[in-house]
């Protein structure tokens, strides 16, 4: 931060390096070192250096300017998660600074993920596809980052699900599955919705038909235990409950499935059951 502030200080003030090494009565190869950070002034040299310029040792040291940043970014990032409506492109702009700034900062990251993705699918600015390829890649980058270092779990879980939908809008949908089938059971959203972010065409028909077999399967069961519940006091709603048990398995055609054939098997018993209770 210090070399930084000494080259953008020196600048303003139209000093060579020469100079301000005279100046300073040391070489114009220690001002060097000092800007690219490969050495730092003492003490005394950071008052002689706050002196010639015309600052604070705290500014030139970077702690007002850290503070006045930290600001600026905490109002925007508050803006940022109000949900109120607000100038996207200005704060994607703040939100590159903040990163910039500050790059250990999660939730700095998580706003510039956000903006990025929903600006490439936005019309607010013109991108090519390159670019917006680009900017993809860069959320992307960014959502894994979080996931890997948060320990917040409504963010990591929020970050998993953008990662799904960044991926399928890069193409690429096996890495997109993988995460989705890691997504647990959260805020409404379930692994097969995940699912059917990142799956296309004849897949995407196939995991529905998948996902009406599964509903059904677990309908027939329901339809089982309301049999066995009505089996000793009240046969016609049992019997009822199995002949809609056997139409659901002729309309999905669930024959050869082993839970169903389990489930038939048992319904054959309850009929039985049944008949004898009918013909006491």
């Amino acid at each position: 931060m210090i070399g930084r502030n000494i080259s953008l200080l020196r600048k303003k003030n139209k000093f060579t390096q020469e100079k301000l090494a005279n100046m300073l009565g040391v070489t114009s190869q220690a001002v060097s070192k000092w800007e690219c950070g490969v050495s730092v002034p003492d003490l005394y040299m950071i008052l002689s250096l706050a002196r010639i310029f015309h600052v604070t040792t705290d500014f030139l040291l970077g702690a007002e300017r850290e503070t006045k940043f930290r600001e600026e970014f905490e109002d925007a990032y508050n803006i940022f998660v109000s949900g109120k409506n607000y100038d996207k492109i200005a704060l994607y702009n703040v939100a590159k600074n903040a990163v910039l700034q500050f790059p250990e900062e999660l939730k700095y990251m998580r706003m510039l993920a956000d903006l990025e993705a929903y600006l490439t699918d936005s019309n607010l600015i013109e991108l090519t596809e390159i670019q917006k390829a680009s900017m993809r890649e860069h959320a992307l980058s960014l959502y894994e980052r979080i996931l890997r270092n948060s320990d917040d779990v409504q963010m990591k879980e929020d970050c998993k699900y953008n990662i799904i939908l960044t991926l399928d809008k890069l193409g690429q949908y096996d890495k997109a599955k993988e995460y989705a089938m890691e997504f647990p059971q959260y805020a409404g959203h379930t692994q097969n919705m995940m699912l059917e972010l990142c799956t296309h065409g004849k897949e995407l028909l196939e995991l529905h038909q998948k996902q009406v077999k599964e509903a059904t399967i677990a309908l027939i069961w329901e339809l089982l235990q309301m049999m066995e519940d009505y089996t000793e006091y009240e046969t016609k709603y049992s019997t009822k409950a199995g002949e809609l048990i056997f139409e659901l398995i002729e309309i999905f055609k669930l024959s050869d499935d082993k839970h169903v054939k389990n489930c038939v098997t048992r319904i054959c018993e309850l009929n039985e059951k049944i008949k004898a209770s009918v013909a006491k």
